[in-house]
């Protein structure tokens, strides 16, 4: 079974990206969070993917990124974010995790939930 984190702050993001996972990966076990505090409860659980957003309320989807990556050093993360400025660009390249931009969202997640699990 393919585990999935999908933290999000807005519920139509979460079961879009969601109902996109599902598409790809039929047989996941899928957690829904709102935030980074309501995700770092599972963070010590492997997953075989990570949907981050980068603007949380509380802790940013980076802070969340680094958490999981501290626990996990190789994890599939990609942050999904309406954030084009290249700033933030260079934080997800810093550390090795694949983004995303709003709203253009559906095929380039489709080409990462189809990736190879690492786990």
């Amino acid at each position: 079974m393919t585990r999935i984190l999908i933290v999000d702050d807005s519920l139509t993001m979460r079961l879009y990206i969601s109902t996109i996972a599902k598409q790809v990966r039929i047989d996941s076990d899928i957690i829904l969070c709102a935030s980074a505090e309501e995700a770092i409860p599972y963070i010590d659980e492997a997953f075989d993917y990570y949907s981050l957003d980068y603007t949380l309320p509380g802790m940013s989807g980076i802070e969340l990124a680094n958490k999981i990556l501290h626990r996990h050093a190789i994890a599939k993360i990609v942050m999904v974010t309406g954030n084009k400025q290249e700033a933030v660009r260079s934080r997800c390249d810093a550390i090795k995790i694949a983004m995303i931009v709003k709203p253009d969202i559906e095929e380039p997640l489709i080409t990462f939930f189809s990736e190879e699990k690492l786990t």
